[in-house]
Formats: C-alpha cells, sequence, structure tokens
C-alpha cells in the first residue's frame, strides 16, 4: 500500500493549482476585495472554457482511454486498499463502506500524482478521473457512520487526504469543507438519524347511535300492537284486525 514517487513517465497534463492567500476575516474590507477579485477570476475562469473542455461525463469516459497505465495503477490501488481496510476491519464489502473506500483511495492516490482534469457541466475539477475533491466532505460522515477509522489502513490515507483536502480547498466554505475542518479539529459529530414519521393512529369507531325516547316508544307500541293481533285473531273480525295493525278500520 505504499505511495510510489511519480515518475515523468506517470505524469498527466494535470497540475494542482498553487494554494490560495489565507482569506480575511468576514466583515473587513479585505475579505470584500478577496471576495470581489474570486468572483472575478471565477468569471474569468469561466469564460476561459471553451468547447476544448470537456464535462465531467466526457472526461470519466475519456481519462481510462487516454490514460490506461495510470487508470490500470488506481484500479490495483484501489482494490489494495479497499481489501486490507475490510480485513482490518473484519466486515463484508457493501455499497455504502465500497463507495467511501474508492472515494478515499482514488482521489488520495489522484491528488498525490497531480492527476486532476478541468471539466464543465459541472464546472470543477475532476481528480482520478473520477471525483470532485472539493466535494467529498461526505467521506467524513460515512467513516464515523461506519466506524472505519478502526482500520489502520483507512485511518491513515483518510487522514492524509483529508489535510490535503483541507489546505487545497478549505477557503471555500462549503458544506464538505466545513465537515473536512470538523473532523481535522475533533470537533465533528454524526447529525442525528431522521425521524421515521410513524402511521397516524386508525380513527376511534363512532359509538352505536342510540334510539330517542319516542323511537323506542313507537317501536314498542308496534311491537304490542302485533303481538295483541297474534294472540286474538281467532277472536276478533277482520276490521277489527285492520284496526289493531293498521290503526284504521
Amino acid at each position: 500500500m505504499n505511495e510510489e514517487t511519480k515518475s515523468p513517465e506517470q505524469s498527466l497534463p494535470m497540475t494542482i493549482p498553487e494554494q490560495s492567500k489565507k482569506v480575511p476575516p468576514k466583515g473587513t474590507s479585505e475579505r470584500r476585495q478577496y471576495d470581489r477579485t474570486a468572483k472575478q477570476r471565477s468569471r474569468s475562469k469561466a469564460k476561459q472554457l471553451g468547447p476544448q473542455t470537456p464535462t465531467a461525463d466526457e472526461w470519466r469516459d475519456q481519462f481510462p482511454k487516454q490514460y490506461p497505465a495510470q487508470q490500470t495503477e488506481l484500479d490495483r490501488y484501489a482494490t489494495e486498499f479497499a481489501e486490507s481496510v475490510l480485513s482490518e476491519l473484519q466486515v463484508n464489502s457493501s455499497h455504502e463502506i465500497d463507495a467511501c473506500l474508492d472515494q478515499v483511495s482514488r482521489s488520495l492516490h489522484g491528488l498525490k500524482r497531480g492527476w486532476l482534469r478541468e471539466v464543465q457541466t459541472p464546472a470543477g475539477e475532476l481528480v482520478s478521473g473520477a471525483y470532485f475533491p472539493d466535494a467529498l466532505g461526505t467521506i467524513v460522515y460515512d467513516a464515523h457512520r461506519y466506524d472505519l477509522e478502526a482500520s489502520p489502513t483507512f485511518s491513515g490515507a483518510y487522514r492524509e487526504l483529508l489535510k490535503i483536502l483541507d489546505k487545497k480547498y478549505g477557503h471555500e466554505q462549503t458544506k464538505d469543507t466545513r465537515a473536512i475542518k470538523a473532523e481535522l479539529d475533533g470537533t465533528y459529530a454524526l447529525p442525528p438519524e431522521p425521524e421515521i414519521p410513524r402511521a397516524p393512529e386508525p380513527p376511534a369507531p363512532e359509538p352505536p347511535k342510540l334510539p330517542t325516547d319516542a323511537e323506542v316508544r313507537a317501536t314498542i307500541l308496534a311491537r304490542s300492537r302485533i303481538e295483541l293481533l297474534e294472540s286474538l285473531q281467532d277472536q276478533l273480525s277482520l276490521d277489527a284486525r285492520q284496526y289493531l295493525f293498521g290503526g284504521v278500520r
């Protein structure tokens, strides 16, 4: 797992830009001037991106074709790194862990080799033809969630990568860079897991509707008439039975 010294044969036409100057404190005239200069630099950079600058997806496709030796080296390093980490952790491979290990190994290896390429759509830099290094804050979450630093191999590479990322992109003050800086400062904490909404309680059944007093009396009267008619039907005339049952003669 030792990193090799970069040789001219391995170098790509991609370099790591010089480290930005220290960002002045907010609210100062120096900071306002810094922000104006940064915006002007960003606009100028955007204008320089022409048709010859590939999109991120295009460069991901082109990198292994244009630099097969570098791609082979990356694949071998990423595979050995993942095998060592999983063995030390004594855990099985999973999609989430594998993704984090791949990000750490390929990004670290590519940054140390200077394998960066400016791309557009979205605009930025891709390292190793794979990842935007300034957007790697998710590795901090995954490292904590899966306790990946219990692996000495992972911890060594992870900490080295965080320092490179903080030095190179820490001035950007994004969600990713803040997570990385907090990790280096020892203040990072996993965000609380989102609460799973509980299913609403089923509505309580409505109580049975009780008959009114008038309805009860009417029911009793009707039943009494029927019972009386049945008991006297052999003794009453037809007119009497019609009167008792229907209330008419």
